[in-house]
């Protein structure tokens, strides 16, 4: 601002020095017409030493002043509304006029507004702002190209190893690769430990239900898995013998039913029991079997 205004003044100054001289105050006003051609500019007011003594006063101050965007003629004497404008300016100098003698003819006060500021901190802030969105939009899309390809990708790859496994138990057929960055490595050698502690526990289950349908088919003991309300699940040939029912018979009725009505209630007891420890121990009871058997 101080430079735009040196270069105002710098402008104007020799053809207001031959104004004043002169005692044109038209000319020098119609130059100053034609420099306030800029918004920013709020006034320039020029005082007449030479004009001043002709009226007999001391200042004689002429110029233009911008008024609700007119520029307003200043004659001799400025109202108080001129200098509210004047005094809201955001800067102002004043320029010495002399003649080549030294002698001083009058002056140049030149009035700015901030208003060349505020339009480049405009253009400052919404540059910013769109740099700051540009940014943010390429992390936003760098961060999804990074998730997608280093660490979505390695678990995609996951998911389709696991999909890779049998029917009939669901565990994966082969371990998955472990690769990607220390945390999916991680998590993949998990999965993997737990893949091969379940495929442990399912052949000790498959070689302890073996050897117990073995027991139960081959036992000379009449045996019988029944549901927790005490109906037949299942029995072994032996059992089937003891009470004389076929297959299709039981898998109808209850343990209960076969109970002697003696003793039912104690029946009932003995299945709360075993139900509610896990074990019953040291219970007998009489059956009714087929044909009335006992």
């Amino acid at each position: 601002i101080k430079i735009e205004s040196k270069k105002i003044f710098t402008a104007l100054q020799k053809n207001i020095k031959d104004s004043i001289v002169s005692y044109s105050v038209n000319d020098y006003n119609n130059l100053i017409i034609n420099e306030m051609n800029r918004p920013d500019i709020v006034a320039i007011l020029v005082d007449d030493f030479y004009m001043a003594k002709i009226i007999g006063k001391e200042h004689f101050i002429s110029g233009k002043i911008r008024e609700d965007n007119k520029l307003i003629s200043i004659s001799d004497i400025l109202n108080k509304n001129h200098y509210e404008i004047l005094n809201k300016s955001f800067y102002y100098q004043l320029y010495e006029i002399k003649q080549d003698n030294g002698i001083k003819i009058g002056s140049v006060t030149i009035y700015l507004s901030d208003l060349n500021i505020k339009q480049e901190l405009n253009t400052i802030v919404f540059d910013n702002i769109k740099n700051a969105i540009g940014i943010s939009l390429l992390l936003v899309i760098s961060l999804f190209i990074a998730i997608r390809f280093f660490i979505l990708g390695y678990l995609e790859n996951i998911v389709k190893s696991i999909k890779n496994s049998k029917k009939e138990d669901g565990i994966p057929t082969t371990s998955i690769p472990i690769e990607g960055p220390k945390e999916i490595a991680d998590f993949v050698d998990s999965i993997n430990n737990m893949i091969n502690s379940i495929k442990s526990s399912n052949k000790e289950l498959k070689e302890q239900k073996k050897s117990f349908e073995m027991i139960f088919n081959n036992s000379v003991d009449g045996l019988a898995i029944l549901d927790l309300n005490a109906n037949f699940l299942d029995f072994n040939e032996a059992y089937l013998e003891l009470t004389g029912f076929s297959k299709e018979e039981l898998l109808c009725k209850s343990c209960l039913e076969l109970t002697s009505n003696d003793e039912k209630f104690y029946a009932h007891g003995a299945v709360s029991e075993a139900i509610e420890k896990g074990y019953v121990k040291n219970y007998e009871k009489t059956c009714i079997v087929k044909d009335g058997k006992r």
